[in-house]
């Protein structure tokens, strides 16, 4: 799995500032609903990452076979990645408003990949567009088609905002680890 070991890394490293933002793990801590609530969706992003590279496996090996491979609902796996692949962005997204919100340290948390595909393409996507979907060396690619109005004929355009699961997803694991480790720093420093 491409991703594994940066979210293992990351997961690691988050226990360990649980652990020193509540020491007691008491759930009379103010934190402690937020960092348990934030530790189950971490588990969840984990769970459907697999689920979607399961997916997307399954394609890439049909891609790979000229979609030959008998055992292979093709229609459905492709709505099954797609659903897997809009949960992680959703949930990323929410796990970094969270943080945002709840904890000073991760004001600036701001993963410009989840951010954009979350808020332009899932969320808010703009009129007279369609989805495109491709399997790529980077991962699945679900992007929306602008289709723009020239001599009387509606022309597509590249796609303004894409989801590119793999580097957006790896964007906000390195970022997110970044703040965990530098708020572990802090914590070290004043104690």
């Amino acid at each position: 799995m491409k991703l594994e070991r940066l979210f293992m890394e990351v997961y690691e490293n988050f226990m360990i500032l649980r652990s020193k933002k509540l020491p007691t793990n008491s759930a009379n801590d103010l934190l402690w609903p937020i960092l348990n609530d934030v530790d189950e969706k971490l588990k969840q992003l984990w769970i459907l990452y697999e689920e979607m590279e399961d997916s997307f496996l399954k394609l890439h090996n049909d891609l790979k076979n000229n979609f030959k491979t008998q055992e292979i609902e093709r229609d459905k796996e492709w709505l099954r990645l797609k659903a897997k692949t809009e949960a992680i962005y959703y949930l990323a997204h929410r796990i970094k408003k969270i943080l945002n919100k709840e904890l000073s340290g991760f004001k600036s948390f701001n993963p410009i990949g989840i951010r954009n595909v979350r808020n332009h393409y899932f969320e808010h996507p703009k009129k007279n567009y369609s989805t495109d979907k491709h399997i790529s060396s980077i991962g699945p690619v679900f992007g929306i088609w602008v289709y723009k109005k020239f001599n009387d004929q509606w022309i597509r355009s590249n796609p303004e905002y894409s989801a590119k699961i793999y580097p957006d997803l790896k964007e906000f694991l390195i970022k997110l680890n970044a703040k965990i480790k530098n708020e572990l720093l802090e914590s070290y420093s004043h104690s």
